[in-house]
């Protein structure tokens, strides 16, 4: 009898359960370890993470340049897509009132690594402005990973002056507050 009602327990057990599982399982194939092709993958957005020397040119500011400065303000782009070229463009106080051209550019060729950096010259930050101006101005590093385009390319329709991509450029920004100040003699 004892044995009746193990098997009658067994027989539920497996009516209720068996069904379950055989739904719930399947053949599970894993993917390949190694792709015929390369993966194209996601187009990543080059970031600006640092400026230097520290602390001459560390974000945010403020940063004092004097007019015609020989320096150079290095910067670490961090980018996944290792092949690209960054391509720089500084702006000092874009769109205040009118956009204006950048005051400086610069190229910044792969290194193989997430993180490279380049260097961008800082003479012509404070050109155009007089030398007893010395309120705060935005300066503003906008990264690319393809060349900006010029600003007769019909490519470029509809884009903010002197900051047009070609389509499938990923860029963005990062700001400082600079103020300019009269050569030290």
């Amino acid at each position: 009898m004892a044995r009746r009602v193990l098997l009658t327990f067994v027989m539920r057990v497996l009516t209720i359960t068996l069904p379950v599982a055989v739904v719930g399982t399947g053949c599970v194939i894993p993917p390949p370890l190694q792709l015929d092709e390369p993966d194209a993958g996601v187009n990543a957005t080059p970031v600006i993470v640092s400026a230097g020397p520290a602390p001459d040119f560390s974000f945010p500011g403020p940063i004092v340049v004097e007019h015609a400065d020989t320096r150079r303000v290095t910067l670490t782009i961090s980018d996944t897509d290792l092949d690209d070229t960054m391509y720089v463009r500084i702006y000092r106080d874009y769109g205040d009132p009118d956009p204006s051209n950048f005051v400086s550019s610069c190229t910044i060729p792969p290194s193989g690594e997430k993180n490279r950096s380049g260097e961008c010259s800082a003479s012509s930050f404070c050109n155009g402005l007089e030398p007893t101006d010395q309120a705060d101005k935005t300066l503003e590093a906008m990264v690319a990973d393809r060349a900006f385009l010029e600003e007769s390319d019909p490519a470029g329709e509809g884009q903010p002056a002197f900051r047009r991509l070609p389509a499938g450029a990923q860029s963005s920004i990062r700001a400082w507050v600079m103020t300019c100040q009269a050569p030290t003699n």
